[in-house]
């Protein structure tokens, strides 16, 4: 980047040619001021070009998807995003969306930026003469048609090197001459096979227009949706795009305040603590387990001491209940039988 003045007129040049909106009728110091300071102007520029390579990035460029911060940040991490998957830079290469980066950083940056743009439109690098940064990027080489000069250099070198692989007498005996021939030499087919050829395809061409034919006739049950269910479910699409819209963004702000300070600091170095922690709990752990057993133990015990008597008193009761409503029984039926022999008696 030996002359940024030329540089920048270079860029301009092909600004032009793309017919961007954001240069007419500008001067070196506008363009630089444009290109290599933060604002909102450069955005749009960037915006612009990201979307003239391909358009499908102007869906995730999308200004009227909600995001849940405000921050211009927003903004260029999404243009990041694309340059980073354009090969253009970096993903940690945030300064030079933000324009905060040093002037040479940013003019390699939109040199080949900006060529790349053209050779998307038009298949082909801008012609120019000047010695810029597009020359020595290592993302893009410039495509050029050789000179005279050039082709009779490579020619004499493969002639060259064809010599040294192989002898003159083998390069040109007979016996190579007559395999040249016979790859040269085809044989024509005959009238009867090109008849036959032909009959085939008109059988197979007929073939395939009845079986068109029947595809036409055949009444497919197609389900048609009406206005409002399509609409509904375009409604539900937009609503799904927005909310993971909403999921990315709270994503990058997440990693922008709370993991990235934390994957940029060093390896934290660990103390013997944890080690001798697990050691002491694996001496531990036969204690606990026979603690536990003394407890199973121990309600065992309780259970037999209190629970058990009391079961056994209770039974012991009821068996008393028992007897004397057994007694009961036997004096009614007592009574009952004295009664009975009462009244056979005045009979």
């Amino acid at each position: 980047m030996k002359d940024p003045s030329k540089t920048l007129d270079h860029l301009k040049n092909i600004l032009e040619g793309l017919c961007c909106p954001y240069i007419e009728e500008s001067n070196e110091q506008w363009l630089a001021e444009l290109l290599l300071h933060p604002s909102e102007a450069r955005l749009k520029l960037l915006h612009w070009l990201v979307t003239t390579y391909d358009k499908a990035f102007n869906e995730l460029l999308d200004n009227t998807i909600p995001v849940i911060s405000n921050r211009v940040d927003s903004r260029h991490q999404k243009l990041l995003l694309i340059l980073n998957l354009m090969g253009v830079c970096k993903i940690d290469d945030l300064e030079l969306v933000r324009g905060t980066a040093s002037h040479k950083k940013q003019l390699k940056f939109w040199s080949l930026l900006i060529q790349m743009c053209y050779i998307s439109q038009y298949g082909s690098p801008y012609q120019y003469h000047t010695n810029t940064s597009v020359e020595e990027s290592f993302y893009l080489k410039p495509a050029r048609q050789p000179t005279q000069h050039e082709s009779f250099d490579q020619t004499c070198k493969f002639i060259d090197s064809l010599l040294r692989q192989c002898k003159m007498n083998q390069l040109f005996s007979s016996h190579t001459k007559s395999e040249i021939e016979e790859m040269h030499t085809t044989s024509l087919p005959t009238i009867d096979m090109l008849i036959e050829t032909g009959e085939t395809m008109r059988t197979d061409i007929k073939n395939t227009v009845e079986l068109l034919q029947k595809v036409k006739q055949t009444e497919v049950d197609v389900e048609k949706f009406d206005q409002t269910t399509v609409e509904n479910y375009c409604r539900k699409i937009d609503l799904s795009l927005n909310m993971f819209s909403q999921m990315i963004d709270s994503f990058i702000h997440c990693y922008d305040n709370e993991i990235d300070t934390w994957c940029n600091k060093p390896k934290p170095h660990l103390s013997e603590l944890g080690p001798m922690l697990k050691s002491v709990t694996n001496m531990c752990d036969p204690q606990n387990h026979l603690y536990e057993h003394l407890k199973t133990l121990n309600r065992s015990t309780k259970y037999l001491a209190s629970d058990l008597k009391k079961d056994l008193s209770s039974s012991v009761q009821k068996i008393h209940v028992g007897k004397r409503m057994i007694d009961g029984y036997r004096e009614s039926i007592a009574v009952l039988e004295e009664s009975i022999r009462r009244h056979a008696r005045k009979e």
